[in-house]
């Protein structure tokens, strides 16, 4: 019987020595990527982007420029199963309430960006310019993400990996 005790009192031991920390030092964490989304709005409310709006914006030659490279709406890279950030650049979406929007992401959303800027070309010559910052910030073991998007110098967003972004204009004559 006391060898049974000393065994069981071991092994309670051995399972005390080696049981998880305090904390979240196992604990792996997952970043949602950043995509940004734009809606683009008439003076009455009409969707710019639906293609079936008068003075739609849907057929122009949209481009976005990040970094020196420029992407052209709905010109996307090859896909992958493997899930992983993807700079995919700029397309076009429809989202759950029917409107359109065009998408520009996916950028890896444990990265570090400051002031970043993402210059859209309308195809009427016409130009937004978005500026964004991310960083995670951890606090007691726990990562917060610190978001901010301003659209032409005006804070629009804060603290989420995909912003929706109105832009208002003129229909298209």
């Amino acid at each position: 019987m006391k060898k049974l005790w000393l065994l069981t009192a071991l092994v309670a031991m051995f399972l005390g020595f080696s049981a998880c920390e305090n904390g979240n030092g196992d604990m792996i964490y997952d970043f949602a990527p950043i995509e940004i989304h734009f809606t683009l709005t008439g003076a009455d409310g009409e969707d710019l982007l639906d293609p079936t709006t008068p003075g739609t914006y849907a057929d122009l030659p949209v481009k976005a420029t990040y970094r020196g490279k420029t992407y052209e709406k709905d010109v996307l890279p090859p896909q992958s199963r493997f899930f992983l950030a993807i700079l995919r650049g700029i397309y076009t979406t429809q989202l759950k309430d029917g409107r359109y929007a065009l998408v520009f992401g996916q950028l890896d959303g444990s990265d570090t960006y400051e002031n970043e800027t993402i210059t859209l070309e309308w195809g009427d010559r016409s130009v937004d310019e978005v500026k964004f910052s991310s960083r995670i910030k951890w606090k007691k073991g726990e990562p917060k993400g610190i978001r901010s998007f301003k659209l032409n110098g005006e804070e629009v967003a804060k603290d989420t990996p995909c912003p929706l972004i109105d832009i208002r204009r003129k229909a298209l004559k």
